[in-house]
């Protein structure tokens, strides 16, 4: 079980500290005009163009290729039904769900997903449409021969090198790893899931945002073997216990379950014992259920802390 000094800290900082930020790596564009593509082959549709020495965050890999995020000058479109304006040029989405789409179509393709809450940049209205600023939550492929990590950009820059178009595995990066293990998370043994977890587990807290960009894709095995990464990496770190609060009160139910259970196994509490994922995903857990386990979860944190603080005052003065 998690100890006592932790969960007080951790408790604390809850109420009082943003989500930390967890950020993807950096990589440098290579070449001018390289295509980002809606999906990780050159036969698929083409998003728009990168120039050399654009920055980009990487955030999965699959074979030859690495989803990034889109940047700032990429355009995306959302229904205007489910906007309220804020400002002038700013929005907050009214819906649980939105799709952010290549165009102001229902047949367009979608390259995103907002969620109730989330804050975009408003560009223009184009009838029952608006054009919006994709960044940060619509993603595209590029391949990885055009891309290189900044670390390995500005050592080559310094030497005044050019930087070689094909860059070697063993140079992607922690985003890359988190992509290669994936599928063996989805297919593997129960032994050699355990192997893979433990290795992400070593890797620290940036694995997190980092596994989370799989969440919508991994199937349900993957997302049992995140919940145990999670589960552990919060035993030890403070900041990610607010953090996975946090995270437990998105509106879709299954991402709610993931969190709750990785909140259940870090306090070892009885309230784990309830399956929320597993319930979510076959259709046995409502909102109010799932709010209820979180205030559960809340509530043994102040009972730890007002007994922690009793214990604290009546120890003996030495």
């Amino acid at each position: 079980m998690i100890s006592r000094k932790i969960i007080l800290t951790a408790f604390l900082l809850f109420s009082v500290l943003a989500a930390p930020t967890f950020s993807s790596e950096s990589y440098v564009v290579l070449a001018d005009k390289i295509n980002v593509r809606i999906d990780s082959t050159t036969q698929s549709l083409s998003l728009g163009l990168l120039s050399k020495n654009d920055k980009v965050q990487v955030v999965k890999s699959l074979y030859e290729w690495r989803q990034i995020i889109l940047p700032k000058q990429f355009r995306a479109y959302v229904w205007s039904e489910y906007v309220k304006k804020i400002s002038l040029r700013k929005g907050e989405v009214t819906a649980s769900k939105l799709n952010l789409r290549t165009k102001p179509s229902l047949d367009s393709p979608t390259i995103g997903k907002l969620e109730q809450g989330d804050v975009i940049s408003i560009l223009a209205k184009d009838g029952e449409w608006l054009k919006v600023v994709a960044y940060p939550y619509s993603k595209g492929w590029v391949h990885k021969k055009f891309l290189a990590p900044v670390d390995l950009a500005s050592q080559n820059s310094a030497g005044k090198k050019d930087l070689p178009l094909k860059i070697k595995d063993e140079e992607i990066g922690l985003s890359s790893f988190v992509g290669n293990v994936m599928p063996r998370l989805s297919r593997g043994t129960l032994k050699a899931k355990r192997k893979i977890e433990a290795e992400l587990i070593s890797k620290g807290p940036n694995v997190v945002t980092l596994l989370e960009s799989h969440l919508d894709t991994a199937n349900n095995s993957a997302v049992y073997s995140i919940i145990n990464v999670f589960a552990e990496l919060g035993k030890s770190n403070r900041q990610l216990v607010s953090y996975f609060f946090k995270k437990s009160k998105s509106t879709s139910l299954r991402n709610a379950s993931i969190y709750l259970d990785v909140i259940g196994s870090i306090l070892d509490s009885k309230e784990a014992k309830k399956p929320f994922f597993y319930l979510a995903t076959n259709n046995d857990l409502t909102i109010s259920e799932a709010n209820e386990a979180r205030s559960v979860f809340e509530k043994q944190y102040h009972d730890l802390i007002s007994k922690d603080m009793v214990s604290k005052n009546t120890e003996p003065k030495q």
